[in-house]
């Protein structure tokens, strides 16, 4: 039986505004909207992590865009 390889995750840019001070802050407050309120549901559903890999990528694009005007 053939084995399916689970794809591959990109690692995602933790810079955020340029500031290391400030986007180690972002990064953390990000981490934890993520442990409470996104994976504590998602990961009954399943395994799959392109979800939340493509949302915490959409969530650090829309800050560093905010950040940036």
């Amino acid at each position: 039986m053939m084995r399916l390889e689970e794809p591959t995750i990109p690692k995602l840019d933790r810079r955020l505004t340029g500031a290391s001070v400030i986007d180690e802050q972002l990064q953390e407050m990000i981490d934890y909207i993520f442990r409470d309120y996104i994976e504590t549901w998602y990961c009954r559903i399943t395994d799959d992590r392109r979800f939340t890999v493509e949302l915490r990528r959409i969530m650090n694009s829309s800050v560093s865009s905010f950040a940036s005007r």
